[in-house]
């Protein structure tokens, strides 16, 4: 299991076959995850890798995720504890 973020950059999630092979999806995509790793660090969030991606906490809640697909990449969003802080950082509006 990976524990840091520049491991997950390297070695990618270690969750299904192609973990640690050139065909891994997070290799795919390395140049906008580190773009986006970036963007997440310049908003003070805290880093960790959680369910074998990274996760960007705030106060010890989970707010952000990186994930990888084969073709997409993208940013998911923990809503539920997003509501809860929506005064502090407004992540979260109701519709």
């Amino acid at each position: 299991m990976i524990k840091s973020v520049n491991e997950y950059l390297v070695t990618g999630c270690m969750r299904c076959k192609f973990g640690a092979t050139p065909h891994c999806k997070v290799h795919t995509w390395k140049e906008e995850l580190e773009a986006l790793r970036s963007i997440m660090l310049s908003c003070k969030l805290t880093e960790e890798i959680k369910w074998g991606m990274p996760c960007y906490t705030s106060e010890g809640k989970n707010i952000l995720m990186i994930k990888t697909t084969k073709y997409t990449f993208g940013v998911t969003r923990v809503i539920s504890l997003a509501r809860e802080i929506n005064s502090e950082i407004g992540f979260y509006q109701e519709h």
